[in-house]
């Protein structure tokens, strides 16, 4: 986005901030409202305005939900403030909300990849009796535990590639999977065909 269209994103914020203030155009704001326009804030590189919106639905009575975290979360993730987009997913943790695994396993895989190692043991104590991990985010934490105990600190890096990896070959093997069904009902198809053909010709010879 050029730098004339955020400015113009900014000046939308702050003329919806003015409205909703003034109760003229939003007269009830919900969550979705501002998880709209924090969405487009943050797509556009304008993570400063998003958080000062989120600053406001405790001003607004107005709750934030999963989504407003995460978004928040990934956004810090993505420009790099690392300790940030953690803060956020505590607040939500703390929050009465329910994180799923995916905003989870995305929490982890930025604090690995960072070697907030410590960060990342003690998000698992706050969440393992919260959320139902599967086998690849539990071994994929005990892994990274290993790695700190071992104070094997330049190699979370290669713990990501190992995940990657594994990740590509899961996908890898779904998709073969999947040709295969592909293949097994064409063949089936084919393997009727001439039955079907058959039981018309004979129908046709008897008429």
């Amino acid at each position: 986005m050029g730098i004339v269209e955020k400015e113009s994103l900014r000046k939308l914020w702050r003329f919806s901030g003015e409205w909703v203030s003034l109760g003229v155009v939003v007269l009830n704001p919900d969550t979705l409202s501002f998880n709209n326009m924090m969405n487009q804030l943050c797509e556009n590189g304008l993570l400063a305005e998003a958080e000062k919106l989120y600053g406001e639905m405790d001003e607004k009575k107005v709750k934030p939900d999963e989504y407003t975290y995460g978004l928040l979360m990934d956004t810090c993730f993505k420009e790099g403030k690392i300790d940030e987009g953690a803060a956020y997913y505590k607040t939500m943790a703390e929050s009465s909300l329910r994180p799923n695994l995916s905003l989870y396993n995305r929490l982890q895989d930025q604090l690995v990849k960072s070697g907030k190692l410590h960060d990342a043991k003690s998000f698992f104590g706050m969440m393992a009796s919260k959320l139902k991990m599967d086998d690849e985010a539990y071994k994929f934490i005990m892994r990274a535990f290993k790695l700190r105990k071992e104070e094997r600190e330049d190699d979370p890096q290669k713990l990501m590639d190992e995940k990657e990896r594994l990740k590509a070959e899961a996908k890898a093997r779904e998709l073969e999977a999947e040709e295969a069904k592909k293949r097994s009902v064409v063949n089936n198809i084919a393997s009727i065909l001439p039955l079907k053909r058959e039981e018309e010709k004979s129908e046709d010879d008897l008429g």
